[in-house]
């Protein structure tokens, strides 16, 4: 195995648990509906996986454009577009949520949206690589 393989695998692997880590932002705000509290503790621990895997993914993805000599072909694109894309959404879901919780509303709806649109990028985006 090469070292490029071993980095795309890596990156692989980060990409999955950064799904784990949207997919577990689902949890808080269903949960913990009744105590709203509760949901926003949770909810804001939830951020700081997001951005934690988001990073990681982010920068294991460079890793191997890096070995490559930053070669640029549609896949490097839609990449860097989703990812930077997903860092917008999940900012944009934390600001109006906390404008929810100002007024009192938990934003189960919405949050729940924002998340999913989240998932559909990432699956999107894995098929353009998988298939470009």
């Amino acid at each position: 195995m090469t070292i490029l393989e071993m980095l795309i695998d890596y990156h692989v692997m980060l990409v999955e648990l950064f799904v784990v880590a949207i997919v577990l932002n689902f949890i808080p705000l269903w949960i913990f509906g009744a105590n709203q509290a509760k949901a926003i503790k949770w909810t804001r621990v939830g951020y700081f996986s997001f951005w934690g895997a988001w990073s990681m993914v982010f920068f294991a993805g460079l890793a191997p454009w890096a070995t490559q000599n930053f070669k640029y072909d549609l896949t490097i694109y839609i990449m860097l577009f989703a990812i930077l894309l997903l860092g917008f959404l999940d900012g944009y879901r934390s600001i109006n949520l906390t404008k929810l919780w100002k007024n009192g509303k938990l934003g189960v709806g919405f949050s729940s949206k924002i998340l999913a649109l989240e998932l559909v990028i990432i699956a999107i985006t894995i098929v353009l690589a998988i298939k470009l």
